[in-house]
């Protein structure tokens, strides 16, 4: 995971919190898709709609799966409404995130 990207990882007690940015009815979900240096924020697309939450459900989905942890460990605390979105992440910290994305980046 490349440096700049860990702006968007905020250490927590017991977890940490993700800036995101999602791009939602793209044409494959992918979490993470690259970085948003001028936000901060790390990108994510989902081709799920941007309606009736159906896009921040599929953000979820996506982020347990690529983060290997349940959903249950996954709180989307702001932007419901917005493509910038913060997710609340519990039993991993902000470096195991990291470690996890790099994979995925690695992977691709």
């Amino acid at each position: 995971m490349p440096g700049a990207w860990r702006k968007a990882l905020h250490a927590t007690t017991d977890g940490c919190f993700i800036d995101l940015e999602l791009q939602p009815g793209a044409d494959r979900d992918q979490v993470p898709s690259g970085y948003n240096a001028w936000r901060g924020r790390i990108q994510a697309r989902v081709r799920a709609p941007p309606h009736e939450g159906a896009a921040n459900d599929a953000l979820q989905d996506r982020l347990a799966t690529t983060l290997r942890i349940p959903r249950a460990n996954l709180q989307l605390v702001d932007g419901h409404t917005s493509r910038r979105k913060r997710v609340r992440v519990t039993g991993l910290t902000s470096d195991d995130v990291a470690q996890r994305f790099a994979e995925v980046l690695d992977g691709s």
